[in-house]
Parts: structure tokens; C-alpha cells; sequence
């Protein structure tokens, strides 16, 4: 027989548990979700970092670091969770901003919404913005920023611009 049974749990000392490709930790005893299961087993987990970088959508220009960035990924089953920090200048950029160097991307017919904020932009909010957003959309590999109208207008992208330590967080579902 190629199966094990182990009846009051297993302990390891040393090493780690390694699954054939395509296979991971098994949950189907569980099945306590109230919407249509598409699996129960943990395939994927994955630490990292990352090296963003910030641009014009339209002309890229170029970005100075100003401060070593700090980002962090982990990646458990298909969804990504990001943490991203960073200090830049641009110079000959054009179009909105984005963040680019995302470790993977966002999943075909998808979108994620995260938390944005930083201690100083170079332009004002455009008029009649309440707040920006980060967002990542259906097969991009980039985040970009997109604004809520105060005025019933349809939603603003923010310029391309210098930041001054920007604080992104955003979880996203992957295909990879």
C-alpha cells in the first residue's frame, strides 16, 4: 500500500514535508463554507519581496528611490497579499500613476481594492475627489489609483507624480 494512516498526530524534528506538484494539505473534512466549494486543499504558500517601481501610464519617465523601499508578499493558495512602502521621484513622466514589479497578476476577470495613503503628493487631489484607492484590475500586473467623485462624475486617476513615503496594501486573487 502506498497510503499512511497516522491515528494521534505526527511530529517532525527536523525537515519539512514536501507534496508532489498539483497536491497540498487537504481539508475536504471540513466542507463548513455556505457557498459552491471549488477545493479545500492548500496547494501554494510563498514568502518574498519584491522591487516596485513607479511610473507614468502613458510615458514611463524615470524614478529616483529616495529611500530603499520596503515591500512584502505572501502568496497562500491563489491570493496574493501585498505590503508596499516606498519614497520616489519621477521626472518626464506622463499619465497616471502605477506601481509596477508586482510578483504576480491579478487574476483574469477579477479586481482588488486596497488601502492607500502617503505622507506627501506633489499635486493636490483633482477637483471634486474625496479620497484615492489603490486598485489592480483583470490581468494587470500593476497598481494604480483610482478616486472616488464627490460630484456624481465617473471615478478620477490619480497623475503621475513624486510621493513622499506612499503605503500601498492590496490582496488580490491569482491564476498562477
Amino acid at each position: 500500500s502506498t497510503s499512511l494512516t497516522i491515528a494521534n498526530g505526527l511530529t517532525l524534528t527536523d525537515g519539512d514535508v514536501t507534496f508532489a506538484d498539483g497536491h497540498g494539505l487537504n481539508f475536504a473534512a471540513t466542507g463548513d463554507g455556505s457557498g459552491t466549494v471549488s477545493s479545500e486543499i492548500l496547494h501554494d504558500y510563498e514568502e518574498g519581496t519584491f522591487t516596485p517601481v513607479a511610473e507614468g501610464n502613458s510615458t514611463a519617465g524615470t524614478m529616483t528611490h529616495q529611500a530603499t523601499p520596503t515591500t512584502r508578499y505572501t502568496k497562500i493558495g491563489d491570493m496574493v497579499h501585498l505590503n508596499v512602502q516606498m519614497y520616489f521621484t519621477l521626472s518626464g513622466e506622463s499619465g497616471t500613476l502605477i506601481i509596477t514589479g508586482l510578483p504576480y497578476a491579478c487574476r483574469t476577470g477579477h479586481e482588488s481594492v486596497g488601502t492607500f495613503m502617503c505622507n506627501n503628493m506633489e499635486d493636490s487631489y483633482a477637483s471634486n475627489v474625496a479620497h484615492y484607492t489603490a486598485i489592480i484590475q483583470s490581468g494587470e500586473s500593476h497598481i494604480h489609483f483610482r478616486g472616488t467623485r464627490t460630484n456624481g462624475s465617473s471615478h478620477h486617476t490619480m497623475a503621475a507624480q513624486n510621493m513622499t513615503y506612499i503605503r500601498v496594501m492590496i490582496s488580490y486573487a491569482t491564476d498562477s
